[in-house]
């Protein structure tokens, strides 16, 4: 069994999903039907690898052969093991629109469910309602097996990867036979019980690997099964927020005014606010202010040269050394240019 197997309790089911808003009540329309609270706790999505599934049943979007192929099926063969090739083999292959159960070998779930669905552009060549036909048939009869199993049921997508069936479509049909399930007689179980409540089925669970997938159900699960008001998120909370953040008591204005010509004075004084300073530690208790000092000469200029020519310089020690002698200001050092240009790198 897969050390990563997903507990039934783990997946989330329609109400759980609008209770945290992934899903979104539909528009206001005359054909969305009324809501059930006990169909939405029977429903589930989720987006993960099928064979993770810690479930009764799941349902392989397999081929004709059953022997196994590529995608779902082929990743379902693999996770299950040589075994479930074995018991494939003796079951004959199946008709596209129809499926066949097994054991889930070394799978989390108990039944694999092999429903054949239609390649899509063939079935539609052929008929243009033929490809929801066949692929409601792989539904139905999936269910009816599911249903002599009991317990829970996760459906694969089937027909959306190669075989071509566009996602929102394979949706609107997957979702439309469940509903009709769960109204029918059908869902009443081996137990004789009533239409909807479950005796078949405890569980229905759509499973996606793909994102393109997820959102055609993300999408379509509230036409077929809209919320109750106890599911929609109550807004009450959000506008108890808002009403008391706006009720908070302002300052005083004289503390404002206050506040702001301390601000103002310290920018005149060339004073950085207390709480940005940056600390320097300094073991000398004479040192009071916690900024590093460098003096910078009065006739410092920015956009003055870095580096004199050499003709520059013997210009100016031949003919005007007297006058920049006299200019010259303290802390440039007997080096001139060259203290200059230390003072410039390190400004």
């Amino acid at each position: 069994m897969s050390s990563n197997a997903i507990p039934l309790s783990d997946i989330p089911t329609v109400s759980d999903l609008y209770r945290s808003s992934a899903l979104q009540p539909p528009p206001s329309d005359s054909s969305t039907p009324e809501p059930s609270a006990s169909f939405n706790s029977r429903i589930s999505l989720i987006r993960t690898s099928i064979t993770d599934l810690q479930v009764t049943s799941i349902v392989n979007a397999a081929n004709k052969s059953l022997l196994g192929g590529g995608g779902v099926d082929g990743a379902i063969h693999r996770a299950a093991g040589r075994s479930l090739l074995a018991e494939c083999r003796n079951l004959g292959g199946c008709n596209t629109g129809s499926a066949k159960m097994t054991s889930a070998h070394a799978l989390p779930s108990s039944y694999i469910i092999h429903a054949v669905g239609p390649i899509y552009s063939i079935a539609k060549s052929q008929q243009p309602t033929l490809p929801a036909e066949l692929l409601s048939g792989c539904y139905k009869t999936s269910l009816q097996l599911g249903a002599s199993k009991g317990g829970s049921l996760a459906f694969s997508c089937l027909s959306t990867g190669v075989y071509g069936y566009p996602s929102r479509e394979a949706a609107e049909v997957a979702l439309s036979v469940v509903r009709e399930w769960l109204l029918s007689d059908e869902d009443a179980g081996l137990e004789g019980g009533k239409a909807g409540a479950g005796k078949g089925l405890e569980r229905i669970i759509f499973c996606c690997f793909e994102a393109k997938d997820e959102r055609a159900y993300t999408e379509l699960i509230p036409k077929y099964f809209p919320p109750t008001s106890s599911e929609i998120p109550s807004t009450s909370a959000s506008a108890d927020e808002s009403k008391e953040s706006a009720q908070e008591p302002a300052l005083p204005l004289d503390t404002q005014a206050s506040s702001l010509m301390d601000a103002v004075e310290k920018s005149a004084n060339n004073e950085s606010p207390d709480t940005k300073k940056l600390k320097v530690m300094n073991p000398d208790p004479d040192v009071l202010d916690d900024w590093e000092t460098i003096e910078k000469p009065e006739d410092f200029l920015a956009d003055e040269p870095a580096e004199a020519t050499a003709a520059d310089e013997a210009k100016a020690s031949t003919t005007d050394k007297t006058k920049d002698d006299e200019k010259k200001p303290e802390g440039l050092g007997s080096e001139g240019t060259l203290g200059k240009n230390a003072l410039l790198k390190d400004w």
